[in-house]
């Protein structure tokens, strides 16, 4: 069973600053962020002109638009270039249903392409793609992680005019759409992932919330932001880089520690002189509350259960040697869907007696993980077997 591949999201540093006062950023302060932002996000040599001058929400416009120039002149380099014929089919509808179906034809092209150069910059195994949510490192590596994704999808559903939004599941960013005729959609640019939702709208520590039941979507809760707040993603990623490099607990050979550690060393003196957790509380503190939200923190333990058992599994698979027939066992399963699934759902081998040893033993791997599941949380065990069930062709 595969689950999505999430990159790195927009993540808060483990070392939240708590009760910050949003005061304003001193001249010191400002200059130093915006240096930061040139050198190690953007790769550019332009600042704004006074910037100790700047209150605090001009500089969170300059981060904005400088963090688009910069995603739209790597869009055109790489080649993702909106489709004109779709936009004009946009534009020139006659109703707000026949508009909504050319907007959802768009995005299903725009997801298209991401995913040719999803496929294109395919990277080695060996090769950290955690950090590379900013356009200086995703132009460098010729990578990005699913918060480049979503800043690419941006891009280009902003040229054909489609109101779109910052997705924030628990560790996950995509891109939220809200169709000319109200509907709204869930795109995951990173995974391919593009599909209709039926939210209810609520609000979770005064951030804007869809809540989500879809057994298609892993997600309870998404919150959605202005693509204004996009920066957000990468001054928290920025700061969780540094608590990675200096952590004890993460592996020294692990690769994104290795990756974060070279960044850190690199811009060594930029980093002395920015804290960027307490940046994220100072200017995105509506950002960094959703986050830290009880509800999100009760989501994030879901979500890892969810997880750590996807891993599991997948351990479990290639210990057993069984991963080298993985395509076989797949079309197995595509051709038994009802035994599968009667047997996900009851447990009983002799269901599964028909099937070649493979087959049966990655489904006995799964059973085993459903019943340890099954004794930490029942209902997150209830909800990995209907996912196991909806996802059985992809093993």
């Amino acid at each position: 069973m595969s689950m999505e591949y999430l990159g790195n999201p927009m993540q808060v540093p483990e070392k939240n600053i708590q009760n910050q006062k949003e005061k304003e950023l001193t001249a010191e302060e400002k200059r130093q962020a915006v240096l930061a932002w040139k050198e190690m996000v953007l790769g550019v040599e332009t600042v704004p002109e006074n910037v100790d001058q700047l209150n605090d929400s001009e500089i969170k416009k300059w981060f904005s638009q400088s963090l688009n120039l910069e995603i739209d002149n790597l869009a055109k380099d790489w080649g993702l270039e909106p489709d004109l014929a779709l936009i004009r089919k946009i534009s020139e509808a006659e109703n707000a249903q026949e508009k909504s179906a050319a907007q959802v034809e768009y995005i299903q092209t725009c997801s298209s392409r991401i995913q040719k150069l999803v496929s294109e910059f395919k990277e080695p195994p060996r090769k950290s793609t955690k950090w590379n949510s900013w356009p200086k490192t995703m132009r460098e590596h010729k990578s990005f992680n699913c918060v480049g994704a979503s800043l690419l999808g941006q891009c280009l559903l902003k040229k054909a005019g489609i109101e779109n939004y910052l997705g924030s599941p628990v560790g996950h960013a995509i891109d939220i759409a809200h169709l000319e005729n109200g509907d709204w959609w869930y795109v995951d640019f990173l995974n391919k992932s593009v599909k209709q939702i039926k939210p209810k709208e609520t609000e979770i520590e005064g951030c804007r919330v869809l809540s989500v039941d879809d057994s298609d979507v892993l997600y309870r809760y998404v919150g959605i932001q202005d693509v204004s707040a996009a920066p957000a993603y990468i001054v928290g990623n920025l700061g969780c880089l540094v608590d990675e490099a200096n952590s004890e607990d993460i592996p020294d050979e692990d690769i994104d520690k290795i990756a974060a550690k070279n960044f850190l060393a690199e811009h060594a003196e930029l980093f002395e002189k920015v804290n960027f957790e307490e940046l994220l509380a100072r200017l995105y503190s509506g950002v960094e509350r959703f986050a830290t939200s009880q509800e999100m923190e009760n989501e994030k333990k879901r979500i890892d259960l969810i997880f750590s058992s996807s891993d599991d599994i997948q351990e479990l698979i290639e210990k057993k040697n069984l991963n080298k027939n993985i395509q076989t066992i797949r079309e197995n399963f595509k051709n038994n869907v009802e035994v599968v699934k009667n047997f996900l759902l009851t447990g009983d081998e002799a269901l599964i007696s028909s099937l070649d040893y493979d087959s049966r033993s990655v489904l006995k791997i799964y059973n085993h993980q459903l019943e340890r599941v099954k004794e930490i949380n029942v209902e997150v065990y209830e909800e990995l077997k209907a996912l196991m069930i909806s996802k059985i062709a992809d093993c």
